[in-house]
């Protein structure tokens, strides 16, 4: 079975791999796949979050050569990600 990316993961991909492995902010991401407010879901990086660990399983079992990592969890503190 052959992983396939989304739209919304390729978006999201795009957006990680322009910061080149700087760690961004969950709600600067929303920002930047989201620009207009009114295209946003409701819960736009409580979305944004599930995508973004549903992407760093795809790209391990693709067998990418680079990984996606975040930062350990701290409360209500957006999580950052980046390209490894």
């Amino acid at each position: 079975m052959t992983v396939e990316y989304t739209p919304n993961d390729s978006a999201l991909l795009k957006i990680l791999h322009k910061q080149k492995g700087e760690p961004i902010e969950t709600t600067k991401i929303v920002l930047l796949r989201y620009p207009k407010e009114s295209e946003r879901p409701r819960y736009a990086r409580e979305a944004i979050v599930c995508v973004l660990n549903q992407l760093m399983a795809k790209v391990k079992k693709k067998g990418e050569l680079f990984r996606i990592k975040k930062t350990a969890r701290k409360g209500p503190h957006p999580s950052k990600y980046w390209i490894a």
